[in-house]
């Protein structure tokens, strides 16, 4: 009798630990949550709040194993150091993350990641390894039937093939994105300067 009661009291030691580790797990996704709601904030506004939403909320996510967070946060700094002129620095970030996310089953995240990617490389004229991280996006936008994601990426490539001079393949995949975006109802001034 006396062992059974011990055990009982182990048995509820080990549920309050575990209750309590999965309040502070929840209270951590929370905040991870509010770090790249803040992150998408600030990135058209200010670099150095960006990077630190960034920087805290990427080692969170990879605390807590939440590898669309962490995709998302490193998109978005590496998209805003090549809107900043910095390629080398956002070629390295978007690399690392492309790398990292690859790691996992693919997620939603990893779409608008390839489409940096393979800006990044287009604008400096990397057109095979440009034309592959455009064509992964949009693979992976495909595979989750998201037409927003999917217009984004027909946009962009059609941007990438009217550089080359491709203008047939430039006009096909302009034409799939405006299809997609009367769709998906958005207005053309807004899809022309996504």
């Amino acid at each position: 009798n006396y062992i059974l009661q011990m055990l009982k009291q182990v048995i509820l030691i080990f549920l309050c630990l575990y209750c309590i580790s999965a309040s502070f797990a929840q209270g951590d996704q929370n905040e991870l949550n509010k770090l790249v709601k803040a992150a998408q904030s600030a990135f058209d506004h200010s670099s150095d709040s960006l990077q630190y939403y960034t920087e805290i909320g990427t080692k969170l996510a990879v605390k807590l194993g939440d590898i669309s967070s962490e995709t998302r946060l490193q998109q978005l700094w590496g998209t805003k150091l090549f809107l900043n002129g910095q390629s080398d620095q956002a070629t390295k970030i978007l690399l690392d993350a492309a790398r990292r996310a690859e790691q996992y089953p693919p997620t939603i995240e990893a779409a608008p990641l390839y489409y940096s990617l393979g800006q990044v490389y287009s604008k400096n004229e990397y057109s095979d390894i440009s034309e592959k991280h455009l064509q992964k996006g949009l693979e992976i936008s495909r595979k989750f039937k998201n037409d927003t994601l999917l217009a984004d990426g027909c946009n962009r490539i059609g941007i990438y093939y009217e550089r080359k001079n491709d203008f047939d393949s430039a006009l096909f995949c302009y034409q799939q994105a405006f299809i997609l975006y009367t769709q998906i109802h958005v207005p053309l001034g807004i899809a022309y300067s996504l």
